[in-house]
């Protein structure tokens, strides 16, 4: 690395790389290196690591900040998108109302006394497209996120359905079709959408120095006991 320069673009790509193959068998790679390397320094210098302290801080997911109406539509949308040819055509009627403009457009104007009626509409469409494309779309992304916002949001009571109401949805929730992972959390007043993470470093006072040992990521509904039970 002494030898030259690389372009940035050699990290992107091998950023890309990285996160590809822990897609692909679950490895971290950019874990163990961590690990790795923290405890060949705690060895080389001899430090004490039998006193830890630790520290969390919120990271906000890079998505679009939605309405329930629109996240909802945003899905529908991309369930059209899924369709075959033949399917679209099948369905015209159903998705009509929500291909007139993105997500934004349509709940643009809609009165907030007439979202709980829309919302009873995207919830019956739901309910039918769950049903009825099952069997041929079940491996598809844009399916498997219709089933999971469609349990989230909705509930049937015998023959009824409904939306389910205030605490009835989990902070575990959907938040965005571009991120399955990032949840709901209110801190001081404050409503974020994203993650956790959590730092832990040595703190023994006879130690020369500090060094992190283990940086954890968790969506951020987790709590500080689960991250304190599953240090490495």
């Amino acid at each position: 690395m002494s030898e030259g320069h690389f372009d940035l673009r050699t990290v992107y790509n091998f950023r890309y790389r990285v996160a590809k193959h822990m897609q692909e068998t679950g490895e971290n790679l950019t874990d163990q290196a961590f690990e790795q390397v923290a405890d060949e320094q705690v060895a080389a210098f001899n430090l004490k690591t039998n006193k830890l302290r630790m520290d969390s801080t919120l990271i906000a997911s890079n998505i679009r900040q939605t309405t329930r109406l629109q996240l909802l539509v945003e899905v529908l949308q991309r369930v059209h998108r899924m369709l075959d040819e033949g399917d679209q055509r099948r369905y015209t009627d159903d998705f009509a109302a929500y291909l007139k403009g993105s997500s934004g457009q349509y709940i643009y104007s809609i009165k907030r006394e007439a979202h709980a009626e829309h919302l009873q509409r995207v919830g019956e469409l739901m309910d039918k497209l769950v049903t009825e494309l099952q069997a041929k779309y079940a491996d598809e992304r844009a399916y498997q996120v219709l089933d999971r916002v469609f349990k989230e949001h909705f509930v049937v009571e015998e023959t009824t359905l409904r939306a389910r109401k205030g605490k009835e949805l989990s902070a575990s929730s959907l938040q965005s079709p571009d991120d399955w992972k990032a949840t709901y959390r209110q801190k001081r007043g404050q409503d974020h959408v994203g993650y956790v993470a959590n730092v832990t470093e040595t703190c023994h006072p006879e130690t020369p120095f500090q060094l992190i040992v283990q940086v954890q990521t968790e969506p951020n509904n987790t709590d500080d006991a689960y991250l304190l039970n599953n240090l490495g």
